[in-house]
Order: C-alpha cells, then sequence, then structure tokens
C-alpha cells in the first residue's frame, strides 16, 4: 500500500526520520508504524492507538472557544455540524462543543449533533435538514469551513440569513 511504499523509499533514501501530515489512523499504518524504526511525528493530527510525538493545534480548545463565544452572543440553543468522530481532530472539536455547553449549564442534546464529512456535500445536506425540519437552533458550530461555507450558501438559497436568522 501507499504508506508502506513511502517508508521503504525514506527506508532507501537513508531517511532519518518523517513527518506525517494529517494522517488518518488505519490498523495497517499503526502496524507500520510499530515495524518501522524511524522517529515519527505527526502534524495536524495525532493516533489513538500509537504512541509517538505529533504536532496539533489544541482542538478541544478551538470548539469550546468557538461555542463560548456564541453562548457570550446570547445564543443557548447551538447545534454542531462535525466532522467525522473517526478523526481525532472532529472528536475533539466536538467535546469542547459539549464542554463549553456543560460548563454554562446547558445540557447536551445529542440530537443537536448532525454528523459531517469535512466536505460540501455535508454543509448543503445540513442546512436542507435544518430548514425543512425547521429547526430551532439559534446558532451552528461547524467543524470546518467548507462544511460552514456550504452551509451558509444552501441557507441563503432556502431564505434563510445569516446571521440574522442563525448564527
Amino acid at each position: 500500500d501507499k504508506e508502506e511504499r513511502y517508508r521503504a523509499y525514506a527506508s532507501e533514501l537513508g531517511f532519518w526520520g518523517a513527518a506525517m501530515v494529517t494522517a488518518r489512523e488505519t490498523p495497517a499504518l499503526v502496524q507500520l508504524l510499530r515495524q518501522t524504526d524511524m522517529p515519527v511525528v505527526m502534524v495536524n493530527r495525532y493516533l489513538r492507538s500509537y504512541d509517538c510525538d505529533a504536532v496539533c493545534m489544541d482542538n478541544y480548545r478551538g470548539g469550546y472557544m468557538a461555542v463560548q463565544y456564541l453562548l457570550e452572543m446570547g445564543h443557548t440553543r447551538i447545534s454542531h455540524l462535525s466532522g467525522p468522530m473517526h478523526s481525532t481532530a472532529s472528536s475533539d472539536r466536538c467535546r469542547g462543543y459539549m464542554d463549553a455547553l456543560r460548563d454554562n449549564g446547558i445540557t447536551p442534546d445529542p440530537t443537536a449533533v448532525f454528523g459531517g464529512n469535512l466536505r460540501h456535500d455535508k454543509g448543503y445536506e445540513y442546512a436542507e435538514h435544518f430548514v425543512k425540519n425547521d429547526l430551532d437552533y439559534t446558532a451552528v458550530f461547524c467543524c470546518n469551513d467548507i462544511m460552514a461555507r456550504a452551509f451558509i450558501e444552501q441557507l441563503g438559497i432556502l431564505g434563510r440569513r445569516v446571521p440574522q436568522d442563525v448564527s
């Protein structure tokens, strides 16, 4: 597979180490990492089942801060368009969302989380779902800018204004 070819290439050229950017955790990747003697640093992700160095954004804190801001703006009904939960970045952002609500005395509603995929199609899909089901959320915390942009575009097509109707 691709990761094995990269490892072999790096080994042939005598690389002393490798940086993996936004790696997706799979059993095959974890197995490969366990078999290599080369130091590996993860960038923008960490792996749950393999211990190595990582340079990451604080996705938990970012999710927390985004929701805290919405709460400070007076929103108490906040939905979350999440990324895939197999992604550590997405699951950390979702935990930040949930904890910010809890810390402000709001019990998180699992039905307020709409599973996304970090691509346009889920932003459009959630906007359709949001309007069709007349959801009463006043704000939506989107896991990434791609889904957020699609969500906002589709809301406009469906006659909803941002931020007047939904923040």
